[in-house]
């Protein structure tokens, strides 16, 4: 059985998923609704696939995408900011766009988990791209860089 952990801050959002995913008897689904609440759950059990919100209160979803990434676990990134979601289709990262389809988080979670190592890269991809661009605050740069370059020493 397969472990995916949802990080959603907002409830209605978390439970849906977690309910739609655990109709599936593949995968046992926990949820989180802060980055610092699902930090541990990365180190402790570390999960087959986390499906991350990018816009939360706290620790931003990109900052734990790259804790994540650090760790080999394949994400699935959900945003309704369109200016991410751009982004994201443009280089073919792992994503739902808020609001999906039931059908599009089955596709999304099915991809991720069988192409893991390509959904690694792309996440990536997105985080040093987001690290190139003035639009990011520097202080969640800096966390990133951090964390980006502890995986990679």
């Amino acid at each position: 059985m397969q472990h995916i952990l949802v990080i959603e801050d907002q409830a209605d959002i978390g439970s849906l998923v977690q309910t739609a995913l655990e109709e599936n008897d593949a995968f046992r689904v926990s949820c989180a609704s802060t980055g610092d609440d699902a930090l541990p759950q990365l180190d402790d059990a570390p999960p087959d696939l986390v499906i991350l919100d990018i816009l939360m209160p706290g620790m931003h979803g990109l900052e734990l995408a790259a804790h994540a990434c650090a760790r080999g676990i394949p994400l699935v990134l959900m945003t309704g900011e369109p200016t991410m979601v751009t982004m994201l289709q443009n280089l073919a990262c792992p994503h739902l766009q808020k609001p999906f389809g039931l059908e599009q988080l089955s596709a999304a979670v099915c991809t991720a988990l069988d192409d893991a190592d390509e959904n690694t890269r792309a996440i990536r991809a997105v985080l040093e791209r987001l690290l190139a661009s003035a639009d990011a605050s520097a202080e969640l740069l800096q966390r990133v860089r951090a964390i980006m370059e502890q995986a990679h020493g």
